[in-house]
């Protein structure tokens, strides 16, 4: 029963829900009288509306979300009318619960410990890293409730981070907590996603440089490497240039020797990548096949136990070759914070380098991402460096078509003049 009362000499109206049925289930909240503007007879409506929100929540006429969102447009911002909403909120939330609409509000920590991680390995561990770094900075405050989170909270909490790392991890915390909040707005815990809107701040650290391995860089290293790591690199390359973990834990469930074709579920995302098995990794895989312990389901085995070990332990190894082979590559970035310096070539280049070879010897941007399993455009054009045998050829082809093609002046000392074509 929905309704209103007013005790003698009270400053509000009361607005009162309570079931006939169950004596202990009265909720009430108020609507100050003596609001600027307001007469007495329009705060009893207003009481009166309240009242009758609580009821129709109750009773499953209206979810709990949408009223609260209802209520969150008309409340203004003084401190009375916030705390007023907030007990209006704390009303509907325990009538929607009672009344079977509405889920027990669990607190942040509760909510992000149970929340299902979804997509590949990688992601799923970015987002128990945000998740744990998030409960730490609220920490008393993850015990509050999840409706109680707000967008300040939020900013804050990206503003400390990126005083600590780089924007693109910052970014991935993002990402993955405003994830698990949408995710709470889709079950109807929350009316609003309060990671929504938060921005990273501008970062005037050093910036990092990633280049990509040259043609003449990697046929270098795959003259001085160990065979295993010859291995990697063509299991990298023939693979759409997949990351360092996908190419030392290859299985031979993911090569079809028979219809020539390799088929990996990236760690990261979790994606499908399925490419043609070519030379000369198709012979070396021939080889490995032959050579393979009775059982072992690993095309690299060694590679795949010391990946499993110590993830870090391949690439610094890695890098330490390229530096052996001479090929130069130098740390980038600041440290400041908590950051890092990098490598500004890693396995990773090898990705890098093969997206920029493709792309100059004209595979369109579909044909790119399908063979590298970019899930964008956007995305692959980061992986993007123009080789200077590339832009050698542009340049040539653009060249030739304004000055002609080059040829020596007959009887000449060598100079290069042009001609145009008929």
């Amino acid at each position: 029963m929905a309704g209103t009362y007013k005790r003698a000499g009270a400053a509000s109206w009361g607005a009162i829900w309570k079931d006939e049925r169950e004596h202990n289930m009265r909720k009430s909240t108020f609507v100050n009288i003596s609001q600027p503007g307001k007469k007495e007879a329009q705060t009893r409506r207003e009481a009166q509306a309240v009242a009758d929100a609580y009821e129709a929540v109750y009773k499953g006429r209206i979810p709990y979300t949408k009223q609260a969102e209802i209520f969150r447009a008309t409340a203004g911002p003084s401190f009375d009318e916030q705390r007023a909403l907030n007990k209006r909120l704390d009303v509907l939330r325990e009538l929607g619960t009672a009344g079977g609409t509405a889920r027990r509000m669990p607190t942040v920590k509760e909510y992000l410990n149970a929340y299902r991680l979804t997509g590949g390995e990688q992601n799923q561990l970015n987002a128990k890293r945000a998740f744990s770094l998030f409960l730490a900075f609220l920490g008393r405050g993850a015990d509050m409730r999840l409706d109680r989170l707000t967008r300040e909270q939020c900013q804050s909490f990206i503003d400390t981070q990126a005083a600590r790392v780089r924007p693109e991890t910052v970014d991935r915390y993002r990402s993955s907590l405003s994830s698990a909040f949408n995710a709470a707005v889709n079950e109807e815990l929350l009316t609003h996603n309060p990671m929504r809107g938060a921005k990273i701040p501008r970062d005037n650290a050093a910036p990092i440089t990633r280049d990509a391995l040259t043609p003449a860089e990697i046929a270098r290293f795959l003259q001085f490497a160990p065979q295993h790591w010859r291995d990697m690199v063509h299991i990298c390359l023939a693979t759409g240039g997949q990351r360092i973990g996908d190419c030392a834990c290859l299985k031979w469930s993911s090569v079809d020797l028979a219809g020539g074709a390799i088929n990996i579920t990236t760690q990261k995302t979790g994606a499908e990548v399925k490419n043609p098995l070519i030379e000369p990794l198709k012979s070396r895989i021939a080889e490995l096949w032959e050579e393979r312990e009775p059982g072992e389901e690993y095309v690299l085995p060694d590679m795949a136990r010391r990946y499993t070990r110590s993830r870090g332990q391949l690439s610094v190894e890695f890098v330490a070759l390229l530096d052996a082979c001479g090929i130069s590559t130098v740390k980038t970035g600041s440290t400041t914070g908590n950051r890092r310096q990098v490598h500004s070539k890693t396995f990773h280049s090898l990705r890098r380098g093969l997206v920029s070879l493709l792309r100059d010897g004209g595979a369109s941007a579909d044909m790119s991402r399908a063979i590298v399993g970019h899930s964008s455009e956007e995305v692959e054009r980061t992986y993007y460096r123009a080789t200077m045998e590339g832009k050698a050829a542009h340049l040539t082809q653009a060249m030739q078509a304004i000055f002609g093609t080059p040829e020596k002046k007959k009887g000449g000392r060598g100079e290069t003049y042009f001609h145009r074509g008929a």
